[in-house]
């Protein structure tokens, strides 16, 4: 959705794991740091707006 040298938002469809535990192994999070190594402080935060349709 959006990235600059800072920031990168993503629109994740609902059901796919942020990052894993819970039985799931692997998550968003672990893929964006995989493919990019490179990405010293990759870290999440999570939903910034909730919308009617998201509840």
């Amino acid at each position: 959705m959006y990235e600059d040298d800072a920031v990168l938002v993503i629109n994740k469809p609902a059901g796919t794991a942020v990052h894993g535990g819970s039985g799931v192994s692997f998550g968003v999070i672990e893929q964006l740091r995989r493919s990019r190594p490179e990405a010293e402080y990759l870290e999440l935060v999570h939903r910034l707006e909730k919308t009617p349709a998201a509840c």
